[in-house]
């Protein structure tokens, strides 16, 4: 069994109520602070929410051979099955799903995922990224709180009128489809959420509130995604909407344009043409295009610095090196030694890899250290280098 830990937080002009701490069986809830009126959302003929909550079984999903693993594919498959469940509890159909989507990153398929719902009560798609609101996610997932914007704020170019903001974390390396479901699906009456201690309690199912956040007189909804990992949890997962108000939706820099990718999924088949990480020196992975995230070393102890990265071929894994030649798995990507711990009188400056058995590390002298099924083909420690190496590929 996993263990969870969410928090959320919304911020409406004119909406108050008092902040309310929470304490679930499978992990701890922190406070929500304000939150918008829910007939803001839809009419009156429209459920907001589900009948009952949980209606997909989450926990039996999660107690499958599928999710042994929980960031596996075949996990978020079975999980997406109870959000279809989640949506016919509401009389609504299926999520449709582009070819190629468990390959998306989180960021989009929360995207197009939350525009459906959206779009079922009348509300105006979330338009895209804020780099801004990607910031203040950042700082949540780090931090392992709510996204802390306010109101009447000013955010790359749109007035902020209406925001709302969630946070998830997980001991167990887990999937964004599964944040999904519990923030639109088992955030009612029934959950750990103890600010929602009896049916229709003003808490009841306030994280799906704030993705389903209202306009509030705003000429467009944006939001923020970060994800990460640290000491304290495996998975942290940050995400905060903003409606907002701009003069030009020209002059607003939105990232993963929900547009965009709507037509660069039905121009290309259905799928995204690739992806990349970004790793930075503190172990933190960011992923784009449909690479997806599959955890990292971010906040958590190192003896040095991560220096360099390497992909498993299918895209469903990587290693992390750092300059003293520790090395970390992740996803698919399979652990077959390292130099941590050796006195290698050098750092280490990257890793490559050609296929999913192996790895070679590389040093700034030009040394090559192979690991796995890799093959040692030389190295340039013989070389009389005017400056050190800083990076290696392998050429197939």
């Amino acid at each position: 069994m996993f263990s969870r830990y969410l928090a959320t937080r919304a911020l409406i002009v004119l909406a108050l109520i008092g902040g309310i701490s929470s304490v679930g069986t499978t992990g701890l809830y922190s406070s929500s602070k304000v939150q918008q009126s829910k007939s803001s959302l839809v009419s009156a003929s429209t459920p907001i929410n589900p009948p009952v909550n949980d209606p997909g079984d989450i926990g039996s999903v999660l107690a499958s051979p599928q999710c042994a693993t929980q960031a596996s594919t075949n996990c978020e498959i079975s999980i997406m099955g109870a959000l279809d469940k989640g949506r016919a509890s509401l009389g609504f159909s299926n999520y449709q799903l582009p070819a190629g989507f468990y390959a998306l990153s989180p960021d989009s398929q929360i995207l197009l995922l939350v525009n459906q719902d959206r779009g079922s009560y009348g509300l105006q798609p979330i338009l895209g990224e804020l780099p801004s609101l990607n910031g203040y996610a950042r700082a949540g997932a780090y931090d392992n709180s709510d996204p802390n914007v306010g109101a009447n704020e000013l955010l790359n170019g749109v007035d902020s009128v209406a925001v709302g903001s969630n946070w998830f974390g997980s001991t167990t390396p887990t999937n964004a489809l599964l944040v999904f479901y519990v923030w639109m699906y088992d955030d009612g009456f029934g959950s750990s959420n103890l600010s929602c201690p009896e049916p229709g309690f003003p808490g009841c199912w306030m994280h799906r509130d704030n993705l389903l956040l209202g306009g509030g007189g705003a000429n467009g909804v944006f939001m923020g995604v970060a994800q990460t990992s640290d000491a304290s949890f495996a998975y942290s997962f940050a995400l905060v909407v903003v409606a907002g108000t701009f003069a030009s939706i020209s002059t607003v820099p939105v990232e993963d344009s929900y547009s965009q990718l709507q037509n660069v999924l039905s121009t290309d088949g259905g799928s995204l043409p690739g992806g990349y990480w970004l790793v930075a020196s503190d172990g933190g992975v960011f992923s784009f295009g449909d690479a997806n995230f599959y955890g990292s070393m971010g906040g958590k102890p190192l003896n040095q610095p991560i220096v360099g990265m390497a992909s498993t071929p299918d895209g469903k894994g990587y290693w992390l090196v750092a300059s003293d030649g520790g090395v970390f798995s992740f996803g698919d990507a399979n652990f077959y030694g390292s130099m941590g711990g050796t006195d290698l009188g050098e750092k280490v400056a990257a890793i490559d890899s050609s296929g999913p058995f192996g790895y070679q590390i590389v040093s700034n002298l030009g040394g090559v250290f192979s690991f796995g099924s890799e093959a040692y083909l030389g190295s340039a420690e013989l070389y009389l280098l005017n400056r050190p190496i800083v990076g290696a590929t392998y050429v197939s």
